[in-house]
């Protein structure tokens, strides 16, 4: 516990001084962090993993889909499927985005969106 609690002071301190370097553990903190629901913590350590394969690609679709960013969620699906157009969990990824991203283009999807974002916090991806 006491690892735990100096590596996040440590983070903390990192991001403080806006520096941002590459933790070549990153990933598999950040899909820790997504399987724990913690969405937007998830996403600023994927940030600093060091290699973008097709699975980062797909983490970070995920992540984004959570966090209701249909949008940039499709897009990191879309590269993750062509870095590896057989994979069919990315596929499916990509047009569970497009779906939403779809949803949230409708004028009740616009008002939810509107009201999702009244109701929580604004976090770094919501600052347009």
């Amino acid at each position: 516990v006491r690892l735990n609690v100096a590596y996040a002071e440590a983070l903390k301190e990192i991001e403080r001084r806006g520096e941002h370097p590459v933790l070549p553990d990153a990933f598999a903190v950040a899909k820790r962090l997504y399987e724990r629901g913690l969405a937007g913590s998830a996403l600023r350590i994927l940030d600093r993993a060091p290699q973008r394969d097709g699975e980062w690609f797909a983490l970070q679709g995920a992540i984004l889909l959570r966090l209701g960013e249909a949008e940039a969620a499709h897009e990191s699906y879309r590269a993750a499927v062509r870095m590896e157009p057989g994979n069919t969990a990315y596929r499916a990824g990509a047009l569970e985005a497009a779906v939403r991203l779809r949803r949230q283009q409708t004028a009740f999807g616009r008002v939810a969106r509107w009201a999702r974002r009244m109701v929580r916090p604004a976090g770094p991806l919501r600052a347009k």
